[in-house]
């Protein structure tokens, strides 16, 4: 049910990203008619295709910047920290398309506003326009980044949140599964918990990792001293006995998966924030 909750919102965000991009394009039937809406904000004009234009065009960089992160966090160089600043301009972009024409209505009234004071000499009101346009797109743009930080940071806490939960049932299954009888099985769940409990760690300490390469996350976490040599050693060792549960049918006794169990429980008591 949960998961169908998540596909579901998926689904309905990409829908609405898409639809939104949808309607940007299909501006481009009415090229000449939108040549015809000139928008004055005092020193600085545009028409509305040009406006478009600057969509499509920050739309697609957008695009471009996501995509490098998602192709390059599959990679030996994914958990490079240069990708989450990548990814945080390309949410950055997207929010300030969103809210660009509420900038450009604020910049409009602005001139407005200032334009009304007639005794105000022309030289002197251009400098205020000016400011006053300078203060409205650095405040968009600043807020466009807090959103962007803020989303990033939402979306890496509600990741860490799923994956407690996840390692509290892995660990639970597992102990229920060794209390029943089934060792091999149980060893078996409990590297699941070591696997998860490791990428929240990583997670927690904001460093990049991809879940489905554990040897890298092994690595990267004894690189930023997450993990002690010995701990290490016995990862390494409870994965070989998960292989072997797997690939060979190898069956292991019940000393065996409680030492498995024990140093589980430990090393999550000792390296959970």
């Amino acid at each position: 049910m949960e998961k169908q909750e998540k596909s579901e919102n998926f689904r309905d965000r990409y829908e609405f990203v898409i639809s939104f991009i949808a309607v940007i394009v299909s501006f481009g039937a009415f090229k000449e008619e939108l040549q015809a809406f000139f928008i004055d904000i005092g020193f600085f004009n545009f028409n509305l295709s040009q406006y478009f234009l600057f969509v499509v065009i920050g739309f697609s960089a957008s695009f471009y910047l996501y995509s490098i992160e998602r192709v390059f966090s599959k990679t030996v160089v994914g958990n490079w920290k240069i990708f989450n600043y990548i990814i945080i301009s390309a949410y950055s972009i997207f929010v300030l398309l969103l809210f660009s024409p509420v900038i450009i209505i604020l910049s409009y009234l602005a001139t407005l506003l200032v334009t009304s004071f007639n005794k105000i000499p022309s030289t002197l009101l251009e400098n205020i326009i000016t400011t006053l346009l300078i203060i409205i797109s650095c405040g968009a743009g600043g807020a466009s980044i807090i959103i962007a930080i803020k989303y990033f940071r939402n979306k890496r806490e509600r990741t860490i949140e799923e994956l407690e939960e996840q390692e509290l049932e892995e660990l639970d299954l597992a102990s229920r599964l060794y209390h029943d009888g089934y060792f091999s099985q149980a060893i078996l769940e409990t590297f699941k918990t070591l696997e998860l409990h490791l990428y929240k760690v990583l997670n927690q300490h904001n460093l990049r990792a991809q879940k489905q390469h554990f040897n890298r996350i092994l690595r990267y976490a004894q690189e930023h001293n997450i993990l002690q040599e010995s701990d290490v050693q016995k990862i390494s060792e409870i994965k070989k006995m998960r292989n072997g549960a797997i690939h060979v049918e190898k069956s292991f006794t019940k000393e065996q998966a409680e030492n498995v169990l024990h140093f589980t429980k430990d090393f999550i008591k000792r390296t959970s924030k």
